[in-house]
């Protein structure tokens, strides 16, 4: 009989529910973890192409802009006024971007500090489960001999 891999599956070989369940969900990890580069990238260049669109509209409208506020004769002073707001919210923005990175950066170490955890309690549950099995195969084992 041959498996969709094209392998030689032997009848005499027994499987277990655990071996089925373990190469299914190897396989399907393994395809995720191949798509992951890609979709990060993906987006990324997706951001990256949106932000400067964003920028090139601003950068586009600027010579029209320019030529119409130039003619309006805006006072200096109110124009430095403007300017002098505009850097403090450009500030204020810049540093809730940082400070939404680090919270973000923190979030992500606390969830792979978690998962490490889970997996280190996984094992732990795993062994004493495996321990108790063992019992009951010795204890099994010697009432058969009985």
């Amino acid at each position: 009989m041959e498996d969709s891999i094209g392998k030689q599956e032997s009848d005499d070989i027994a499987i277990s529910v655990c071996d089925v369940m373990k190469d299914s969900t190897s396989k399907i990890i393994k395809k995720l973890e191949m798509q992951l580069p890609f979709s990060t990238q993906h987006y990324s260049d997706l951001y990256t192409l949106f932000l400067h669109s964003i920028d090139d509209v601003f950068g586009t409208c600027y010579l029209a802009q320019k030529q119409f506020f130039d003619r309006l004769g805006f006072d200096q002073t109110a124009l430095k006024s403007f300017k002098a707001a505009s850097d403090q919210f450009t500030s204020t923005v810049l540093a809730q971007i940082e400070m939404a990175s680090g919270m973000q950066k923190t979030q992500l170490e606390f969830q792979k500090n978690l998962l490490n955890m889970y997996e280190q309690y996984m094992h732990s549950v795993i062994d004493s489960y495996w321990k108790s099995v063992g019992g009951m195969n010795k204890f099994l084992e010697s009432k058969k001999m009985q």
